[in-house]
């Protein structure tokens, strides 16, 4: 009996030692994950700053080339559409106010085709009726 309680005392601590190692191991894990999460950070700040950095930069550059404007001659001016009037299809396509149908799937603005010159002319047979009705 002495002999299977020092097997079961030498399991237990066997596995004792094997949890101080998986917790060790588990731990140096934990250092090394957030080492590398805090070098992570690191390059995301420096990123961020030389981001607004080039922002900044990128809006002085524009602010400075627009006080030197020059004008072409016989180029057709941009189109000046406000962006407001830019509608987006159905497929997702995104359009100038002006458009009235997508270029990409051919679909009308507002899913309706506007009224057209066809829909005020009564049917070809009505037309032929009424003008005889005037010879009679």
């Amino acid at each position: 009996m002495t002999s299977q309680l020092q097997i079961f005392e030498e399991e237990r601590r066997k596995l004792l030692l094997h949890e101080q190692n998986l917790i060790t191991a588990h731990n140096d894990h934990l250092t090394k994950l957030h080492s590398h999460l805090s070098q992570l950070d690191g390059h995301i700040l420096r990123l961020k700053q030389s981001e607004s950095q080039q922002t900044s930069e990128d809006q002085q550059a524009r602010g400075k080339s627009s006080e030197k404007v020059k004008v072409k001659v016989g180029v057709k001016a941009k189109d000046t559409t406000s962006s407001a009037d830019a509608w987006q299809c159905l497929c997702g396509n995104m359009l100038k106010g002006d458009r009235k149908r997508c270029g990409k799937c051919l679909k009308w603005r507002g899913g309706k085709r506007g009224k057209s010159n066809a829909d005020s002319n009564p049917p070809i047979i009505q037309r032929v009726v009424s003008s005889n009705d005037d010879e009679w």
